[in-house]
C-alpha cells in the first residue's frame, strides 16, 4: 500500500540560542536560520518555507556566501563523535558537499569573499580550524586542521572574513584575536596573534569596517575593542594587528559610571552590526540594543599610580532599545529595519530612524505540551507550554496572546463552548481560567489535584469540568459562577 507524505504547510520555530544564527540572503527577500536539526528558509513577502534536512544533531553555525549561491551549516554531536559540517546548494536546495573532520562541535562557519572556501571553528575539544575548496570538495591539504588554540592563548570561538581580502580571516575568543592567512600555494594556514598589551578581554562578536582597515571586537565585560589590522596591499605579508582602543559608553546618569568614569554593556556586548558613516548597532546580553558612535581619539590612558592602561568613555549612543532578553543575532533588512534574534527564540523589527521595535517572530522555548482549537473555529488556536499559554492565528502563524505564569507548567488546556475563556491546568495543582481576548484571570482552583493536574476538559453543554491528575483522580467542578467543585472519584 502506497503511504504518501503529508506536505509541511509551515512551521513555527526559531532556535535564538544559535549565535548568529539569524541570516539575510542577499536578494533581501529570504531569511535563513536553525530549527534543530535542519535548516529554514523563508520568504518574508510570501510568507512560504522550505527547510534543509541533512544534520542529524541539533545545528550550531549557520552562515550565507556573499553572493548567496550557497548556505553552509554545522552541527553539535555527541563525545566522542564527528561533527558535520554542509555546504547547501541554494538555488537547488539540495547538499553540494560535506565533511565530518570536528570533534563534537562546529563554533562557526565562514565563506572567504570570493566564495572559493570555507572556513570553519571547531569548539573547545576540537580546537581547529578547517579550510574547504568548495570548487573540489577537498580540504585545502592534507593536514586538515590547523589548530586555533594554542600556548598562553584562550579557546576561539568565532570567524569574521575580511570584506576585500579574498584570502584573510580573523578568529577571536578567550583572549585571543588572530588574523590569518591562506596560502593557496603551500596549503597551508598562516595566522599571527594581536598586540593587545596586559588587557585581558574574552570576545563575543567581531566585525570588520568595509575597507579591512579595523576590527571591532565586543567583550563579556561590556566594552568594544578596537584593533588595526594592517593588512599589506599584496594581502600576503600579514602584519600583526595592533590594539587601538578599548572603549565604553560616555554615562547619561553618573551614578551608573564605574571607576573609569564609563558605563559599560550589561551582560556583555553579544553582537555588533557596522552602518554607513561608521555608525554600529550593538545587541547586549541584557536585551539593549543601540546606534552608536565611537569619537574619533585614543581609547587608552595611562594611569601613573597604577602603571597601566585603562578603558576611557568614548562612546557616544544616539538611539536606543530593548528586546527584553539576549541578543544572539542581527541583520540589516531593507535598509531601514533591523531585525534582533534573542536567546527566548524571538525575532524583534526595529526600525533604524526611530527604534520602534516590533515583535515579527515568537514560538516557545520548551517542550509544548497540549494544543486546541476553539469547538466552531480554526481561525485560532492555543498552545501550552513551561511558564505561558499562547494564542495564535493559523493563516499568518503570528502570536495573538501571551498569558504567562512564572514558574510553572501548562501540561493541558481546551476552550469554552463560545471561546471566551481559555480553561488550564498547571503542575501546581491548579486550574485557572483566562480571557481569551485580553489574558485577565477569570477564575482559580486551586488545590485541584493534590499532585499536578496532567489534563483537562469541558462537558459540551458547558456546564461541567473534568480534570485528571498525576494522584490518579478525576476531579468534576460545576462551570459558572463561584466555581464550585461538585464531586471527585478515584480512579
Amino acid at each position: 500500500m502506497n503511504v504518501n507524505e503529508l506536505e509541511i504547510f509551515s512551521v513555527i520555530a526559531f532556535d535564538g540560542l544559535t549565535r548568529n544564527g539569524l541570516r539575510q540572503h542577499p536578494d533581501g527577500e529570504h531569511l535563513a536560520y536553525p530549527m534543530g536539526n535542519k535548516v529554514a528558509v523563508k520568504n518574508f513577502k510570501t510568507n512560504e518555507q522550505f527547510f534543509l534536512a541533512g544534520h542529524k544533531n541539533l545545528v550550531s553555525a549557520l552562515c550565507v556566501s556573499p553572493n548567496g549561491n550557497l548556505l553552509a551549516s554545522g552541527q553539535v554531536n555527541h563525545y566522542g563523535f564527528k561533527a558535520m559540517v554542509i555546504i547547501w546548494n541554494f538555488g537547488e536546495r539540495k547538499i553540494k558537499a560535506s565533511h565530518e573532520i570536528h570533534k563534537v562541535r562546529v563554533e562557526d562557519v565562514c565563506f572567504t569573499n570570493d566564495e572559493r572556501y570555507l572556513i570553519s571553528l571547531g569548539g573547545i575539544d576540537d580546537g581547529c580550524i578547517v579550510v574547504w575548496n568548495v570548487e573540489n570538495g577537498t580540504p585545502l591539504c592534507e593536514i586538515v586542521g590547523t589548530l586555533a588554540n594554542s600556548g598562553m592563548f584562550g579557546n576561539a570561538t568565532t570567524i569574521a572574513r575580511t570584506n576585500l581580502s579574498k584570502r584573510n580571516f580573523l578568529t577571536a575568543g578567550e583572549g585571543t584575536l588572530k588574523l590569518w592567512y591562506i596560502d593557496e600555494k603551500d596549503g597551508k594556514l598562516n595566522g599571527i596573534e594581536a598586540k593587545i598589551g596586559k588587557m585581558k578581554r574574552a570576545i563575543n562578536c567581531l566585525v570588520v569596517d568595509e575597507n579591512d582597515e579595523s576590527v571591532y571586537c565586543g567583550t563579556t565585560s561590556g566594552d568594544i575593542l578596537k584593533a588595526r589590522l594592517n593588512i599589506g596591499e599584496l594581502q600576503e605579508s600579514i602584519k600583526c594587528p595592533i590594539m587601538i582602543g578599548c572603549y565604553s559608553k560616555i554615562p547619561r546618569h553618573m551614578s551608573k559610571a564605574n571607576s573609569n568614569g564609563g558605563e559599560v554593556y550589561a551582560g556583555g556586548v553579544k553582537n555588533l552590526l557596522l552602518l554607513p558613516k561608521k555608525k554600529i548597532v550593538v545587541g547586549a546580553g541584557d536585551g539593549t540594543v543601540e546606534l552608536i558612535e565611537i569619537k574619533e581619539n585614543s581609547g587608552f590612558v595611562k594611569d601613573e599610580a597604577k602603571k597601566n592602561s585603562l578603558v576611557i568613555p568614548c562612546i557616544i549612543t544616539h538611539r536606543s532599545g530593548n528586546v527584553c532578553a539576549t541578543v544572539t543575532s542581527m541583520t540589516r533588512y531593507r535598509n531601514d529595519f533591523l531585525l534582533v534574534g534573542t536567546s527566548l527564540c524571538e525575532i524583534h523589527e526595529i526600525e533604524l530612524s526611530t527604534f520602534r521595535t516590533r515583535l515579527i517572530v515568537s514560538c516557545h522555548t520548551s517542550a509544548i505540551q497540549d494544543l486546541a482549537f476553539p469547538r466552531n473555529s480554526s481561525e485560532i488556536f492555543a498552545t501550552a507550554g513551561k511558564h505561558d499559554i499562547r494564542v495564535w492565528k493559523l493563516s499568518t502563524q503570528k502570536e495573538l496572546l501571551r498569558i504567562t505564569v512564572p514558574n510553572f507548567v501548562c501540561s493541558s488546556l481546551c476552550f469554552d463552548r463560545n471561546a471566551g475563556s481559555i480553561i488550564s491546568a498547571w503542575n501546581d495543582g491548579t486550574l485557572r481560567g483566562f480571557a481569551t481576548n485580553s489574558g485577565e484571570l477569570l477564575f482559580s482552583i486551586d488545590c485541584a489535584h493534590t499532585k499536578p493536574v496532567t489534563t483537562v476538559t469541558i462537558s459540551n453543554d458547558d456546564s461541567k469540568l473534568i480534570s485528571g491528575g498525576c494522584d490518579g483522580q478525576s476531579s468534576f467542578f460545576r462551570y459558572g459562577y463561584g466555581m464550585q467543585k461538585r464531586t471527585r472519584d478515584n480512579y
